[in-house]
């Protein structure tokens, strides 16, 4: 259903696609599909706005990382700089394992 739904948004073309954790309580074969659907979908020039919890996940498709706690951005970093060396003391506590108060 989640791989229907992003096809059918995609299907119009847009230039920004927002997705809400897409990949929540699917199996691990469920995800690998639907990451490379949205892979296609960017290297398509569609430009992916993606919540996710799953810092490998994060890892795997992000080219820019939002990092938000308690409805602020706290840092704002290309993906490889915010993962080997984050700037906010709560990021670096997140990706650590540290749940963020």
């Amino acid at each position: 259903q989640q791989r229907l739904a992003i096809a059918r948004a995609f299907v119009l073309r847009p230039k920004v696609l927002l997705l809400d954790e897409p990949t929540a309580n699917l199996d691990p074969a469920a995800v690998r599909d639907l990451e490379e659907l949205i892979g296609a979908i960017g290297a398509s020039g569609t430009k992916i706005l993606m919540t996710t919890h799953d810092i490998a996940q994060a890892k795997r498709l992000a080219s820019d990382v939002l990092f938000l706690n308690q409805g602020r951005l706290l840092e704002h970093a290309p993906a490889t700089e915010f993962f080997d060396s984050p700037k906010d003391p709560v990021a670096a506590g997140f990706l650590a394992g540290e749940l963020p108060a």
